[in-house]
């Protein structure tokens, strides 16, 4: 091949009659045709490849909604060619340069500005107010929940909004970057290594100090090429303004989060105090270790406590009632049941409609410590029964609001 094309070009320069020494062609012209045939092959494969098998337009980015073009050309193909040109009125032009002023208002378009939160800067030398090895076996989620507890967020806005920050990418640069030296030089090594090597085996080309210059020209050809086109990292202006954007939005939408969990943890932990104070106010811990009827008089004084006359019945043949309570015009039957782990079955809901036909009542509850078995909460829903367990007890008796005994 590099015959032939030495003879192509010797025929032209006679042609053009110019005349070069042969060894001038040989070292010189004949290595840089090469080369800048090798160059334009080179080239013509890459550009085949980006468009026909990765489908990149002309700047790298894969297309799909049309041919030769990807999704943001095509978007500012359309833009320019449904955008007419438009006459504001000069009140409306001066509104928008006096919101673009305002603080939260981007000041491109004049459109609000999303708010975000930053962490709160710690100035060097101010102690942290939480000692950071205390935290060190905790998930990562609560050593986040420390910090913002102690370093509330600040909130802030851009100066443009998203998709002008985007769009006009103010403060940020081009960038290209070239491969290394050294990788460039070792794949053009790689690469003629084996060119050589297949030459040789096949005896292709005799290696005159001609041929080994050919080579040695072609090889930083090569070099040079691989460094500054196939190598090359281009990153728009817009695409760095991106990725800015992209990490502003993920640092707030961290610290929202994190916040939201502190309200949730600060709601759960107000919660649990409540039902601690509930608890040890129903003192429930000294019930348990009442007798029968030690919970009758404890559920006699408290509904007393609420405004109701109580009267107890006999301690046998009670007729299946231990409290009788009257307030207005409700008439209750009470069966109080002090059990340990055990469920109350149906034996109790019947005792309580027995009481309640039996002292003429209108209503029939069912009291226990415990809790209650299926098949007794379909009994007491099928005979119009009111059940209060052991978390409903509680409730009753250590909440002073409570609607328990009024509902």
């Amino acid at each position: 091949m590099g015959g032939i094309i030495g003879r192509g070009i010797k025929l032209i320069l006679i042609e053009l009659g110019v005349i070069f020494p042969e060894r001038i062609i040989n070292f010189v012209i004949l290595p840089l045709a090469i080369l800048f045939i090798g160059l334009l092959l080179i080239g013509w494969i890459k550009f085949f490849i980006d468009r026909q098998v990765l489908k990149k337009c002309k700047h790298g980015v894969r297309f799909g909604v049309a041919e030769g073009i990807c999704e943001d050309c095509f978007q500012k193909s359309e833009n320019n060619k449904n955008t007419k040109p438009l006459v504001e009125d000069e009140t409306i032009v001066r509104v928008k340069e006096t919101l673009k002023t305002i603080p939260g208002i981007c000041r491109c378009c004049a459109l609000p500005v999303k708010i975000r939160y930053q962490h709160q800067p710690i100035p060097e030398g101010i102690e942290l107010k939480y000692d950071p090895e205390e935290i060190k076996g905790w998930q990562y989620e609560y050593k986040k929940v420390v910090h913002l507890t102690h370093y509330p967020p600040q909130k802030y806005y851009l100066d443009v909004c998203d998709n002008c920050y985007k769009a006009r990418a103010i403060g940020f640069v081009k960038e290209v970057k070239y491969g290394s030296w050294l990788e460039s030089l070792g794949k053009s090594l790689g690469i003629f290594f084996w060119v050589v090597l297949i030459i040789l085996f096949f005896d292709l080309v005799q290696l005159t100090p001609d041929t080994i210059s050919w080579i040695v020209v072609s090889y930083f050809g090569a070099t040079l090429y691989i460094r500054y086109v196939y190598e090359r990292e281009t990153t728009t202006a817009s695409t760095k303004a991106a990725k800015a954007m992209d990490e502003f939005n993920r640092e707030s939408d961290d610290i929202t989060r994190t916040l939201a969990l502190i309200d949730r943890m600060d709601k759960e932990a107000e919660e649990a105090r409540e039902r601690i104070r509930v608890r040890n106010a129903s003192g429930i811990n000294e019930i348990d270790k009442m007798s029968g009827i030690q919970f009758e008089q404890r559920l006699a004084a408290y509904f007393i406590h609420k405004g109701f006359m109580v009267k107890t019945t006999a301690t046998s043949g009670d007729h299946g009632a231990d409290l009788i309570i009257e307030i207005g015009n409700r008439r209750i039957a009470i069966q109080a049941k002090r059990y340990g782990k055990q469920s109350v079955g149906n034996k109790a809901i019947q005792e309580a409609i027995s009481g309640r036909i039996m002292y003429d009542c209108n209503e029939a509850w069912v009291i226990t410590t415990s809790t209650f078995t299926k098949s007794a909460y379909e009994l007491a829903d099928k005979a119009d029964v009111k059940l209060i367990d052991r978390s409903e007890l509680i409730k009753m008796l250590g909440n002073s609001l409570s609607t328990a005994a009024t509902s």
